[in-house]
């Protein structure tokens, strides 16, 4: 069974689709969930390992914290298969091709499609600025990698620059040749971005979602959010409520 969903709002059919969910594990039917469905079995605690898309990443993280939740493409093993959503749903879909009718015919397929043979599950979702460091130097890439590794309890620079394996000197430099920007500004960007998430996803107060992104408090998240985006949180929920 396929189950393929964007952002629609399923509060209506959350029952009937946790009971068909549990079902297709009874009944040892296969199940692949492609999109925001993914949440459901995250919260029925029947997902296993769970790839959902990198928006959703830190409301689950959050609000389910003994899941495995991970940051690759998709997971297509075992009886619960999953996948992030949008481009790698072509992924995730020839790799099933793959497994279930041969090589020769998921071939055939790409070719048809004018397309190669698909990134391999364990490929990390694209990041923030991906564009900008798809050719950065390895050592830029590890910083980062680290910066979104620890949201909630920020490092310090000197951590980052050790998980890198250079000094911080070369970290900001790095950081200033590529991106323009200082690593403790980039990393306030990145938990910044986590906490827009939060606002327009959950109904988290801003005291949790502060602590949730190492901001301290409610009202230092207010100010650098508002210094960031142009807009209170409430505001900005209020707004993503509408929409």
């Amino acid at each position: 069974m396929f189950i393929c969903c964007g952002e629609a709002k399923n509060g209506a059919f959350e029952k009937q689709l946790l009971s068909l969910f549990r079902s297709c594990r009874r009944n040892n039917v296969r199940l692949f969930s492609i999109g925001e469905e993914m949440s459901l079995l995250v919260k029925a605690g029947i997902a296993g390992r769970a790839t959902p898309h990198w928006s959703r990443l830190a409301y689950l993280r959050e609000k389910y914290p003994d899941a495995e939740l991970s940051e690759t493409l998709y997971h297509l093993d075992g009886q619960i298969s999953t996948c992030s959503g949008h481009a790698a749903t072509l992924d995730f879909t020839v790799t099933f091709l793959v497994n279930t009718v041969g090589a020769d015919v998921a071939g055939a397929v790409c070719r048809q499609l004018l397309i190669g043979f698909p990134r391999d599950s364990s490929q990390s979702q694209v990041k923030v600025d991906y564009h900008r460091i798809r050719n950065a130097p390895p050592h830029l890439k590890l910083a980062i990698d680290a910066m979104y590794g620890n949201i909630e309890e920020p490092l310090a620079l000197q951590e980052i620059a050790r998980a890198a394996g250079v000094s911080l000197r070369q970290i900001e430099r790095l950081f200033a040749a590529h991106l323009s920007v200082s690593p403790g500004r980039y990393y306030r960007r990145i938990r910044l971005e986590v906490a827009k998430q939060m606002i327009e996803q959950t109904d988290l107060t801003l005291f949790e979602i502060s602590a949730a992104t190492g901001f301290g408090s409610a009202n230092n998240l207010t100010k650098v959010f508002k210094a960031q985006f142009g807009k209170l949180p409430r505001e900005f929920r209020k707004l993503a409520k509408r929409s």
